[in-house]
């Protein structure tokens, strides 16, 4: 008499598997904001605490990239790389199996090339290794009468939550996924980025594209051969609690106006959550510059292999100028700083002696957000600079819009006094000092 299965299990057989993915394959990839799905859709079950939703927007990631996955290789090694199209790295995530800990991940600009930590990637990377493990949870109308699955699994490697819908045939159309990681010492806000998929082309991808370089991914970039030692005024945005320079990355006054436009004018922006003051520093530095460092969070964490030289870039990085600006002036621009513990000056040291490379001098002056913000108005000055450019600098990201702006920071550090623009100063306990 033949065996029976169960009802449950034959029940479980029956639901749609996970689409099978060929085995290379190229897909473009666009993002776009689009919120009115939210609910019609029912994202993965963790997504719904996330801030964004309650204040139903999405955030969008990279307008268009290009997608690429190759799991044809002999020994195993699944790769993927995803070539931004909007001035923003490219990324290779390598992934040696059966053993999922061994995921790699590099972001690339041109010849600026650093490692990433697999778990604070954020929308720099893309990964759909995945997908086989992930679960059908039920079906979703797209559009006037169109039916589509949807298939939810939860990332521990790279701490997201991803919610794919695909044609009942298996056919990618949009990937959600949700940031669930949190930097030491900030905020949780839990980005939901959406992903529309278009144009899958099945077959063999060239394997050059998988060249990782040698120079900053996997060996120090050397540092600038040229260089003095100078005292610099440099900025920091930071919550109010943590005001040291240890692993964290500044900006001269230019570098600073480009880095806070952007993010105060974001929809859920991290402003006010991750950070809620400005500091100013007096700090004496060796300008050998090394590869600039995204350092971030408290204590800061540190992406990249320089450990002892001040880091140097144009913001946001660029293709225009070797490695993103580290050995030019970057007068134009501005510039962003990283400053790694392992080159910080001991108590008696000075980066003249050859022994550190950056001393922090004085914290000259500290300002609340709310007051640079709303008070002395670089909101209204961000949002009328963007707008007489025609909206926010595309690649190379090094052209200067900010000129009413950066006047507004600067008078805001300038003077106590509000009628000139002036932000009082944040007096700060002993140990914040330190």
């Amino acid at each position: 008499m033949a065996a029976t299965l169960p009802a449950t299990l034959l029940a479980v057989l029956a639901l749609p598997q996970p689409p099978a993915l060929p085995r290379s394959f190229s897909v473009r990839i666009s993002s776009s904001d689009s919120s009115s799905q939210l609910h019609q859709l029912g994202l993965h079950p963790l997504a719904a605490s996330s801030p964004f939703f309650a204040n139903s927007s999405i955030m969008s990631g990279p307008p268009a990239a290009t997608f690429f996955f190759d799991n044809s290789s002999t020994d195993g090694t699944l790769r993927q790389r995803i070539n931004q199209s909007y001035g923003l790295p490219s990324t290779a995530w390598t992934l040696y199996t059966p053993s999922n800990a061994s995921m790699r991940t590099y972001a690339q600009l041109a010849d600026d090339c650093r490692p990433l930590p697999v778990n604070f990637s954020a929308f720099l990377a893309f990964d759909l290794s995945w997908v086989p493990l992930s679960t059908f949870a039920g079906e979703v109308v797209l559009g006037p009468s169109m039916k589509a699955n949807r298939f939810v699994y939860s990332d521990t490697r790279t701490l997201n939550n991803y919610t794919l819908v695909t044609t009942l045939h298996g056919q990618l159309l949009e990937l959600y996924s949700t940031f669930i990681g949190k930097l030491p010492g900030t905020g949780s806000v839990s980005p939901t980025t959406k992903h529309t998929f278009g144009g899958l082309v099945e077959g063999p991808v060239p394997a050059s594209l998988f060249d990782i370089p040698v120079q900053g991914c996997f060996e120090k970039v050397p540092p600038c051969p040229n260089g003095d030692v100078v005292l610099m005024d440099l900025y920091l945005a930071h919550p109010h609690q943590f005001t040291y320079l240890d692993n964290e990355d500044t900006a001269d006054a230019k570098g600073d106006v480009t880095f806070l436009c952007p993010d105060i004018l974001q929809p859920g922006s991290s402003a006010f959550n991750l950070y809620d003051q400005v500091s100013r520093w007096q700090v004496e530095i060796d300008t050998h510059w090394g590869q600039y460092e995204q350092c971030n969070g408290y204590p800061g964490l540190c992406f990249g292999l320089e450990d002892y030289f001040v880091g140097r870039q144009i913001p946001y990085g660029t293709k225009k100028v070797p490695l993103s600006g580290q050995c030019t002036p970057n007068t134009d621009s501005g510039s962003w700083f990283s400053h790694t513990l392992g080159g910080k000056c001991l108590d008696g040291q000075r980066p003249s002696e050859g022994t550190c490379t950056w001393r922090p001098v004085k914290r000259e002056k500290t300002i609340a957000l709310k007051c640079l913000v709303e008070d002395v108005g670089m909101l209204t000055a961000c949002k009328a600079d963007i707008l007489a450019a025609g909206g926010l600098p595309g690649p190379p990201f090094t052209k200067w819009i900010y000129n009413t702006s950066l006047k507004v920071f600067q008078d805001a550090f300038a003077s106590e006094n509000p009628d000139q623009g002036g932000c009082p100063n944040v007096a700060l306990s002993p140990s914040e000092e330190s």
